[in-house]
């Protein structure tokens, strides 16, 4: 149970720090956002258009989170889109504006690139294939040792369908950790 605990540990850890990351990545879109929409000499057309960008960054991480696509250069050419869209209207936006939006252009990105590497960085599978063989191993170990142990205590099928009761929790408690993970 040891391989077990440690993975749903590790996986709750980094299940919190991912919700943390993606509450500060969507916190400083929020604020791009706002910066934007605070630039008062920006055109409607072109406003509409950037918010358009930072909701294609948003809907990409997401997408990308979602189906599990490692990597982070398509990601990349999205930030850079609105990048290329702030330089492009750095006029119209004014300068402690843009100041501010790459600010807060930096922590999106810090964010994004911690949560693309969730993708990748699992747990170790030299543990998993321990906790697998172990969760495989149990009953057929665990049901004879109980019966030699506490003969003639209850009738058999009790205690092997008691192995098999533990087993399948095991095995649920072993698919919950996956579900965690991502």
């Amino acid at each position: 149970a040891f391989p077990l605990h440690f993975a749903l540990q590790a996986a709750f850890r980094r299940r919190e720090a991912a919700l943390e990351y993606f509450s500060a990545f969507k916190g400083s879109l929020i604020a791009t956002r706002y910066s934007l929409e605070s630039a008062d000499e920006l055109p409607e057309e072109s406003r509409k258009k950037g918010i358009d960008l930072l909701k294609g960054v948003a809907q990409h991480l997401v997408h990308q989170l979602q189906n599990r696509v490692a990597g982070y250069q398509e990601f990349q050419k999205k930030m850079d889109d609105f990048f290329a869209f702030v330089v492009q209207n750095r006029e119209q936006i004014g300068g402690r504006t843009v100041k501010r939006i790459v600010r807060y252009l930096s922590d999106t990105a810090e964010t994004s690139v911690y949560l693309t590497t969730q993708i990748t960085h699992r747990t170790m599978a030299g543990i998993r294939l321990y906790m697998t063989v172990f969760i495989i191993l149990f009953p057929f170990i665990q049901g004879p040792l109980t019966i030699y142990r506490l003969p003639e205590t209850l009738p058999v099928w009790i205690y092997y369908g008691f192995m098999g009761l533990s087993a399948f929790t095991l095995v649920m408690l072993a698919n919950f950790q996956v579900l965690i993970e991502y």
